[in-house]
Formats: C-alpha cells, structure tokens, sequence
C-alpha cells in the first residue's frame, strides 16, 4: 500500500459533535469512535459502518466521563473504560489530604448493542485507594485495559503498573 490510504471516514453524525480522541477499525469493517467535545461530560461512543454512517451510540450516565479505550467483545457487547469520582465515603479514606478533596478511579462497563449496561467494574470497590509506595519511587496510579484479542465476556486483563 505504500502509506496510501485505503479509506477514511468523516465523523459529522450522531448526537455529540467533536473530535475523535480515538479510533479502531473493527474486523467487520466497522468504527469504533471514541468522540470528545471538550465538556467531558458530553463525551459519547459511536460505532460508523463502512460508509461512514452513525449506527450506535452510546453517552454514559452524567457521572462517567469517558476515559481512553474501547473494545468489542465477541457477543457484540462493547468494553468501555471510563473515569468517575469516588464516592466521599470512600475518599474520607485516603491518607493524603490532598487526594480526600479530588479522587478519581477507572470503570469498565461492557454495554449491549441496546444500549444496556449489563457488567461493571469499578477500580474504587477493588484497589487500595492510598498507592502503595517505596524507596524506587511511585509506580503509578492508573490502570489500563489491556490487549488481549478476542475479548471474551468479563475475561478482560486489567494492567497496572504495580502489579
């Protein structure tokens, strides 16, 4: 191919107007579409057929914003990482006073092509919210969904750093 492009889509449809912060081309030709406008609260899923038409969508509820991933399952379903804030009850909890003012963790929801959130997982409910910390420095605090091809149904890789 010689660096030619072999097809572009334009991304103008669908509710939420901006740009794409990230892309997949799935094997089915589809495109998955990550879309951001700049309020991170407006950010929204999109998946374009080969034509370049707009034909699911997914916005996550006001309190997730989306974060930096996205996968298909082998059901349909579609893996989606997101950030929230954690809950105070649960910040209240952090040693550092800095982090019980303003703390935010990862989701991972798998969504059905209706729509329906049908399994999530919060980093909050499963990880020490004070990071963990020796002489070498701090490991990093951020988790990533990690590639494992195919995604089979709640049989996802979580990475993090310290782990």
């Amino acid at each position: 191919m010689n660096g030619t492009a072999v097809r572009q889509w334009k991304m103008d449809g669908g509710r939420k107007k901006g740009s794409a912060q990230r892309a997949r081309l799935q094997p089915s030709g589809r495109m998955l579409v990550l879309r951001t406008t700049g309020n991170l609260r407006d950010d929204c899923e999109e998946e374009h057929n080969w034509d370049g038409r707009l034909v699911w969508e997914y916005a996550p509820p006001g309190d997730l914003w989306l974060h930096h991933n996205v996968e298909k399952t082998t059901t349909g379903n579609v893996l989606i990482i997101f950030h929230e804030s954690v809950p105070d009850a649960i910040r209240r909890q952090a040693k550092e006073p800095e982090r019980r003012e303003a703390l935010h963790s990862d989701v991972i929801q798998e969504v059905s092509p209706d729509g329906m959130v049908v399994w999530e997982w919060h980093q909050y409910e499963h990880l020490d919210i004070n990071p963990h910390r020796d002489d070498s420095g701090p490991p990093g605090e951020s988790l990533a969904l990690c590639q494992r091809r195919p995604f089979q149904p709640r049989q996802l890789v979580i990475c993090a750093p310290w782990m």
